[in-house]
């Protein structure tokens, strides 16, 4: 054990301010200690504290100012007698003069030795200013280039919790190849963007490389075919899984360190003409993506919502298209779900953000573990809420609506084009509509936009075809101001930031049940209409209205 007297004070700051506890401080000495490493690398490396926290709250502590971005110089400062390998080992950055003092850009306000030698070298007192491990390696890297055996790199394995593992991977790193290197580059880079996907094609003469920002694909970077293989290798085995087999597909998930926090990582493979093509959702884990007030839904939809978060039975079902955010919705109830000291079971396919007070069942078909038959498990576990990750089948759909009448609330998604459809789909899977009348408790469906960056769009009046875009979905007396996509620093050159969500929906009443009982089916939409259902069409146009999308992304929509 690390006696606390004996650990660093950079450690003690960040136990003091709750950053990291007791036993990530024991373990960030020992990996320190045994690697030969800084502890601000170990702490970044194994994702025990988020990057910027822990830069904050070393430069109070050390008094030490922090190197923006625009400190960075475009060109690499001369040092003469000071190589860029032992700049880099010591994790030292030439920032530029100030008068006749050196800045230098370092990550470990403790890191003396560096900056004397920097000092020594230059033959002028240096000034630290301090920055990220992820910010100082794209420093590096764009001023000497990233070379072999670079220390700074991020890592690409899964936190481990033996302390001797933890620190052969930090020593492990030092002798990273190529294809771990561009694995690492590439990872840090999507997280940077936002992206939720990374997709790796293999073609004859390259190997391309794209990144999903805001639901569009844009090339990243393209590589030498023969790297195809060892990019497609070394992402299976982050995820344990068979580097030897390459003509079948597989699935596999991981948990990577970027900017020192942790991102789950679901992984598909699939044989192609050229090699392995690799896909890669990224799946953050922080709470502000499951924050349910902040997915951009309407008032009248988070009014929805919050009604069914106060039942305790009969269903709830989300529908859209696949990637239309149906999942990610549904984990949001969860989240405010799970505070009310509930019983909640899940069953997915995958699962793909974890609960701690959740259980959570992953399908396995080869196991015997389908949808129905873990729900017919579910029914006798006493629960208060069943998530269902998708109704695929007229089984899963029967027993969902007899957990509804047994006096559960289940939430689950169903692949419909709207909202009213959902019950024809239903029906179709056999399940009668007196039943469906019965334990239905609303019906959303939703769409993804992307959202114009706040900092860059430029509200204007519409043009004469803008106008007739929007005006049929909108109340006679809107005020209607679009807006472009400009590009901007924040939002790196794109114009949008982020994706929101616009939806429809309808809760059950009388007159509802009484329509969708009905064998004709043909009240249903006069039915919803009446009771002040809007389509989703009508608040998509609100959104371009109010120039937080495009109109182009509006018509992209689809469903006009």
């Amino acid at each position: 054990m690390i006696a606390r007297k004996d650990r660093s004070a950079i450690l003690d700051a960040l136990v003091e301010a709750g950053v990291i506890d007791e036993a990530g401080a024991r373990r960030a000495a020992q990996v320190a200690r045994s690697g030969g490493e800084s502890v601000v690398a170990v702490i970044h490396q194994l994702a025990l504290a988020d990057d910027t926290r822990v830069l904050e709250i070393l430069s109070a502590r050390f008094e030490t100012p922090v190197a923006n971005d625009a400190d960075v110089p475009t060109t690499a400062v001369e040092a003469p007698g000071v190589s860029a390998a032992y700049l880099r080992r010591h994790r030292v950055l030439p920032l530029g003069w100030a008068g006749d003092r050196l800045l230098a850009g370092i990550i470990d306000p403790e890191n003396s030795d560096g900056l004397a030698a920097l000092a020594f070298a230059a033959g002028r007192a240096t000034e630290p200013r301090l920055m990220t491990p992820s910010a100082q390696k794209r420093a590096f890297d764009a001023l000497y280039g990233a070379g072999d055996g670079e220390i700074g790199a991020e890592p690409a394995t899964a936190p481990l919790s033996v302390w001797s593992d933890d620190a052969a991977r930090v020593r492990d790193h030092a002798d990273a190849a190529p294809a771990v290197r561009l694995v690492d580059a590439v990872l840090e880079r999507a997280i940077d963007l936002g992206a939720s996907d990374i997709h790796i094609e293999p073609m004859p003469d390259r190997v391309r490389i794209r990144l999903r920002v805001d639901g569009v694909l844009h090339v990243e970077r393209e590589e030498p075919a023969h790297l195809a293989a060892p990019i497609a290798a070394r992402i299976k085995i982050l995820a344990d899984m068979d580097v030897a087999d390459r003509r079948r597909p597989q699935d596999g998930r991981t948990s990577l360190a970027a900017h020192g926090r942790p991102v789950d990582v679901r992984i598909s493979t699939v044989p192609s003409a050229h090699g392995e093509t690799v896909a890669l959702r990224l799946l953050r884990r922080e709470a502000a993506l499951l924050d349910l007030a902040g997915l951009g839904f309407s008032a009248q939809m988070r009014a929805l919502f919050e009604e069914v978060l106060g039942l305790r039975r009969g269903v709830f079902l989300m529908t859209g298209p696949t990637g239309s955010g149906k999942t990610t919705t549904l984990y949001a109830m969860i989240d405010r779900l799970r505070r009310n000291a509930l019983k909640i079971l899940s069953v997915e396919d995958p699962v793909e953000y974890f609960f701690p007070d959740v259980t959570q069942t992953q399908v396995n078909e080869d196991a015997g573990v389908t949808f129905a038959a873990a729900l017919r498990a579910f029914l006798r576990q006493d629960p208060d809420v069943i998530l269902v990750g998708e109704i695929r089948d007229s089984e899963t759909a029967r027993i969902a609506v007899q957990a509804a009448l047994t006096g559960h609330l289940v939430l689950a998604t169903l692949h419909t084009s709207d909202a009213p459809g959902a019950v024809a789909r239903l029906v179709d899977m056999g399940v009668d509509r007196f039943l469906v009348a019965d334990t239905l408790a609303a019906v959303a469906s939703q769409r993804l936009v992307r959202k114009l960056c706040p900092h860059c769009r430029t509200p204007r009046a519409p043009n004469a075809m803008e106008r007739a875009i929007l005006a049929p979905h909108l109340a006679t007396d809107a005020v209607i101001e679009v807006a472009d996509a400009n590009g901007c620093s924040i939002c790196k050159g794109s114009g949008f930031s982020g994706r929101l969500a616009v939806g429809e929906g309808f809760r059950m009443t009388d007159a509802v049940r009484t329509a969708i009982a009905d064998p004709s089916g043909a009240a249903l939409d006069q039915t919803i209409a009446a009771a002040g259902f809007q389509p989703i069409l009508r608040a998509a146009a609100a959104c371009a209205a109010r120039a937080e999308i495009t109109i182009a992304d509006f018509r992209a929509l689809g469903l006009a």
